[in-house]
């Protein structure tokens, strides 16, 4: 299966289909649009677009680059007062995901929080048509916005088939003018949904679940494929566009971003995801930071168990295919690091600015984050979240790549779980 939007066009200039696409759909829009791209010219001429085609618009531009479960409650209001009948996201990840939180609050009664985890909003929401200026989230084509929850402390996430936008517009032109730094945090968040997707659990099917799949369902032949195209894309395009930008590295972002997000879309995300959502919190640092930083860790634990999957991670991202699976997949873990390395991310928590003191509020909220967990390809029970949070603390990925050697346990994430698993929680998550 592939959830995706009913539309999806890709290339440079196509978002100056805005206007004319967005006719078919409605005829007022609110336009979320991310304040720091809504002065551009090149995001002015995209909007201009939709007067052009006869759409009447309001313009609400997103403030905020983390959003609690009120944040949609103004746009929300102008969108009825306004008597919308649509929503465009134009922005990065944020932008994109308040829009169809928009969506929500527009629908269905009652707050956010209601709605996080898998499957929990009830029906559709207008039509999103989402405009990314970032190359990176996948957001336009996900079925995911995510949110912070501060009694939790941590980021949170809605995860709902109803969420996937009803357009996309990938346009590599509009990340031409993107910041380094936000290249950087975009791009290796989008390399670790494909990583990620591509060693999650092994797919459930209907016939598995005995009903139509509601959230992310493991890794299958759809999503390895479009996961495995986002990282040979991405790993020959993110240093490029990182520290000497090119047209084509630009293009190959975006078009390894988008696939890369139709991927996790299905096959969903694991234990760098998990992590990072205290992380983030604590830290209140980029999301793809965060996330780029774990990811090594993240793969190095689960070598015992996708070995073979590393192993094409490794040639996909240009090591030699004739190397054996096990020297192939710590060659994967390495070519990531070194990757991570190349465009300035820190290579510690600690570093990130993480305290000894926290980590345990940093496992506490991995371990809620169960349904994340509970995708990866490998077992994570409290102390395998503990091993892994501490080692990325500490620096240790020299020490967990070489315990996880396919000499230990070896545990599935479809086999049965460690005696510590009631430890690990089953609260509602991202």
């Amino acid at each position: 299966m592939l959830r995706s939007p009913g539309n999806v066009l890709f290339g440079r200039g196509v978002a100056t289909t805005l206007g004319s696409e967005t006719a078919r759909l409605a005829r007022r829009v609110l336009v979320v649009v991310d304040r720091h791209v809504q002065d551009l010219a090149a995001v002015q001429d995209v909007v201009a677009t939709l007067a052009d085609a006869g759409v009447e618009h309001v313009l609400h531009p997103s403030e905020e680059l983390e959003f609690g479960f009120d944040s949609a409650d103004a746009p929300a209001r102008r969108y009825e007062t306004e008597g919308c009948d649509a929503i465009v996201a134009i922005g990065g990840g944020s932008a994109l995901d308040l829009g169809k939180l928009v969506g929500i609050r527009v629908t269905h009664p009652g707050s956010l929080g209601e709605y996080i985890g898998e499957a929990k909003v009830p029906g559709p929401i207008p039509p999103v048509v989402a405009v990314p200026t970032t190359a990176g989230t996948g957001s336009e084509v996900t079925p995911v916005a995510v949110l912070t929850d501060e009694e939790r402390g941590s980021k949170v996430g809605v995860s709902s088939r109803h969420l996937v936008p009803t357009l996309a517009l990938v346009d590599p032109g509009l990340t031409d003018t993107c910041p380094a730094g936000v290249t950087a945090a975009a791009g290796i968040d989008a390399l670790c949904h494909a990583v990620e997707a591509f060693t999650a659990r092994d797919g459930r099917t209907p016939a598995d679940l005995g009903v139509a799949p509601t959230g992310f369902i493991g890794k299958a032949a759809l999503s390895d494929a479009l996961a495995l195209e986002a990282i040979r894309a991405i790993g020959t395009a993110l240093a490029v566009a990182v520290n000497d930008p090119t047209r084509d590295a630009r293009d190959r972002m975006a078009y390894g971003s988008l696939l890369a997000g139709l991927a996790f879309g299905q096959a969903g995300t694991g234990t760098a995801h998990a992590i990072q959502y205290p992380v983030g919190y604590l830290t209140r640092t980029p999301h793809g930071v965060g996330t780029g930083l774990l990811l090594p860790y993240a793969m190095a634990y689960n070598r015992p168990v996708r070995t073979r999957e590393l192993a094409r991670v490794a040639e996909a991202l240009g090591a030699d295919a004739d190397t054996d699976a096990d020297t192939g997949a710590s060659n994967a873990v390495r070519m990531v690091e070194h990757l991570c390395r190349s465009i300035g991310l820190p290579p510690t928590l600690r570093e990130l600015g993480v305290r000894e003191v926290d980590l345990p509020a940093v496992v506490d909220g991995a371990l809620a984050a169960r349904r994340l967990l509970d995708n990866n390809g490998r077992v994570m029970a409290a102390l395998d979240v503990t091993r892994v949070v501490h080692a990325a603390w500490h620096g240790e990925l020299a020490d967990l790549l070489a315990d996880a050697s396919p000499a230990a346990d070896g545990r599935a994430a479809d086999g049965p779980a460690a005696e510590d698993a009631d430890a690990a929680g089953g609260a509602a998550d991202g």
